[in-house]
């Protein structure tokens, strides 16, 4: 049976002191998957797959799901990308 999260206003994340943070309702989750956290945060599955592939998330694997715990969502959500981009341009010069 497939579970389906339907996002609400009380379960999107929302912008704290310059940061993401997640709702009461999405913190009493423990993990979630690609396509949930996809639909929280706004960003594409592809894009969340290609940074678990290159290292920037965290996620494991139970069965046939790609699983990411909270802990690593909530990070992942307020981690700057802009930062990490100037970085790497930075190296390549």
């Amino acid at each position: 049976m497939k579970t389906t999260l339907t996002a609400t206003a009380h379960s999107l994340p929302y912008k704290i002191n310059g940061g993401f943070s997640m709702s009461e309702h999405v913190i009493d989750r423990f993990a979630f998957s690609i396509e949930e956290l996809a639909m929280l945060t706004a960003l594409s599955a592809p894009k969340i797959r290609k940074d678990i592939r290159e290292g920037r998330l965290k996620s494991l694997k139970k069965g046939r799901r790609r699983l990411i715990l909270k802990d690593e969502a909530v990070r992942y959500i307020n981690e700057d990308d802009s930062v990490e981009q100037e970085e790497k341009q930075a190296e390549d010069r």
